[in-house]
């Protein structure tokens, strides 16, 4: 399962290309998985955020990374994929990485793969994009 959250839409495309590399279909933006009951069905959760910087998230993705029933995955295997400005900052500690992480560890999911902070702005850089798809894909693969 694919969760994004977006403003101008890039974050969609990042998540949209994922998936088609991965082979799932399963793409939900972040007000729709709100809706979504867990389940034990589902194997993984790739989730996909801009940031802005000192971990402000969007709106609809820090609700549900706050408000959804992640211990109903306990388990599950998740990677997560923050897009943003990088280019020229020595200190990448100020996104979205150290918090998706301590909610989802402690809810009891597990970290798939390190996650990716790639640059969007002023281009998306796809091949960082499509390396870390071919890893998602291959560490699910090994786990099928």
């Amino acid at each position: 399962m694919v969760i994004f959250s977006t403003i101008s839409g890039t974050t969609r495309k990042v998540a949209q290309r994922v998936a088609e590399r991965i082979g799932d279909s399963k793409i939900l933006d972040a007000r729709t998985a709100m809706t979504l009951v867990p389940n034990h069905d589902i194997r993984y959760v790739l989730l996909f955020c801009p940031t802005y910087g000192d971990e402000e998230a969007e709106e609809d993705f820090e609700t549900l990374l706050i408000s959804y029933d992640w211990s109903a995955l306990s388990g599950t295997a998740f990677a997560f994929c923050e897009l943003g400005i990088y280019t020229g900052y020595e200190d990448f500690g100020h996104g979205l990485v150290d918090m998706v992480r301590q909610t989802l560890t402690h809810h009891g999911l597990r970290e798939l793969v390190p996650p990716l902070s790639v640059d969007t702005v002023p281009i998306t850089d796809w091949a960082m994009v499509d390396v870390w798809a071919d890893l998602v894909s291959s560490r699910l693969a090994e786990t099928a």
